[in-house]
């Protein structure tokens, strides 16, 4: 539907971009060939043009940046969370003897003999 539309000539520029990112993905997939989703998103960071594209070069281009971006925000995302993880386990942690680690508290003599 979304093809078609963006090969009219009348055509909008969003219909047209949604046409050039459909022209990409049969691209690529034409090239890899049977493929699991990381080998897909591997070749969307690569950020290379299919050999034979459908459509106009400049919208396939523009779609290539794109997929190749929204890769980069999912890695940030990924590390973002575990980096999170982590933290939530370090301030949870529980000692040996099985009682959850104490946090000093802003006048505590054991870390501040002044107060």
């Amino acid at each position: 539907m979304f093809h078609e539309i963006g090969s009219d000539e009348l055509a909008s520029p969003a219909m047209r971009r949604r046409k050039g990112t459909i022209d990409y993905l049969i691209g690529v997939l034409k090239e890899l060939g049977p493929s699991t989703l990381d080998d897909i998103r591997k070749r969307f960071v690569a950020n290379r043009l299919p050999a034979n594209i459908g459509g106009a070069v400049e919208h396939v281009t523009h779609s290539a940046i794109m997929l190749a971006y929204l890769q980069a925000r999912q890695l940030q995302r990924l590390a973002t969370e575990a980096m999170l993880l982590w933290t939530e386990r370090v301030l949870t942690e529980e000692n040996v003897g099985g009682a959850a680690r104490s946090i000093p508290k802003a006048c505590d003599r054991q870390f501040r003999p002044d107060c």
